[in-house]
């Protein structure tokens, strides 16, 4: 076992390094900056790991919309200089790392505009090779101090809370239990099975995720009181008998039909059968307002909705006949 007497605590802030020069790119704040309810994420820059710190809450900036880089080699800090759709920064978001699409996808949060905070739904991809930000489908209800985790193609978010404790409630919970996936390859958000009837409520925020052997694991929380539990979500089998209801199964991993074997499997980046794997539901997001809301270029031309820009205004699959 290992002494922990022994175990050294340093303080990697690059000063050492830096020589009181700043590291970053950008012309406002300086890596490392000092942050509350942001996220980290080990992702893959060219030939090396680095880690991400995304966003959070400055006490000298307030909300940060920046994006930290630290080097494990060099113990260096540096602020990404990004670009790609206009984002906002966030509080008690999530983010996880998809290696097949070398992306980061940030879900959720808490927003600040003036003096109001605005619980947000926003699903948002940056791409640490290139810094570009991009929009994807929002979820369909806004969380935030939630988790996330990424197994086999899709992000699976739980619990969390819905809506802004300093405002008025209109019905969203506190402490919620619901339990959605994100699916990359096809850009849909889906709910999964209803949970079963357990001992315990398992609705809850403030917690953490982690997957291991196909088991997702959630612990603690705070649902009134602080939470000492250990939940365990085990992945469901891709075992259904027609195409339709293969893609439009969801049990806690991403199904696909075989179209040779004629057989449903579980998705995997590696296989290079051919797959069916989106189903033909109609998709009930409403593109034409999504790219409606985008008041800039560079954010109607970031995303996943089909937008495209008509010199002052963003418009869906094309601009109409009297726009200049």
């Amino acid at each position: 076992s290992e002494d922990l007497a022994s175990v050294e605590f340093n303080d990697e802030d690059g000063s050492n390094n830096n020589e009181g020069v700043c590291s970053s790119t950008l012309s406002g704040p300086c890596a490392p900056i000092a942050v509350v309810g942001h996220t980290c994420v080990v992702v893959q820059k060219g030939q090396k790991q680095i880690m991400l710190v995304i966003f959070g809450h400055s006490e000298k900036y307030g909300y940060l919309s920046t994006v930290q880089e630290y080097e494990f080699e060099t113990s260096s800090w540096t602020t990404a200089l990004s670009r790609g759709a206009v984002v906002n920064g966030v509080y008690g978001h999530t983010a996880v790392w998809d290696p097949s699409t070398s992306l980061v996808y940030i879900h959720g949060g808490l927003k600040s505009e003036g003096s109001n905070n605005h619980v947000i739904p926003h699903l948002i991809t940056y791409n640490p090779n290139t810094h570009i930000w991009s929009l994807r489908r929002p979820a369909p209800v806004p969380r935030f101090l939630h988790s996330s985790v990424l197994v086999g193609g899709l992000m699976l978010v739980f619990g969390g809370n819905t809506h802004n404790d300093t405002a008025y409630s209109y019905g969203a919970k506190c402490y919620s239990a619901d339990f959605i996936a994100y699916d990359i390859t096809c850009d849909r958000w889906y709910s999964l099975s209803a949970l079963p009837r357990l001992f315990l409520d398992v609705a809850r925020y403030g917690h953490s995720a982690t997957v291991s052997q196909d088991s997702m694991y959630v612990i603690g929380g705070f649902n009134g009181k602080m939470l000492g539990s250990v939940l365990k979500y085990t992945l469901g089998e891709c075992k259904s008998q027609s195409s339709k209801e293969c893609l439009g199964s969801y049990p806690g991993r991403k199904c696909v039909w075989n179209r040779i074997l004629q057989r449903c499997e579980a998705w995997s980046n590696n296989d290079k059968t051919p797959y069916d794997e989106c189903d033909l539901m109609t998709d009930k997001t409403n593109l034409t307002a999504l790219c409606e809301q985008q008041s800039s270029c560079q954010s109607c031309v970031h995303n996943t909705y089909q937008c495209f820009w008509c010199g002052q205004e963003c418009s869906h699959n094309k601009c109409s006949d009297n726009t200049k």
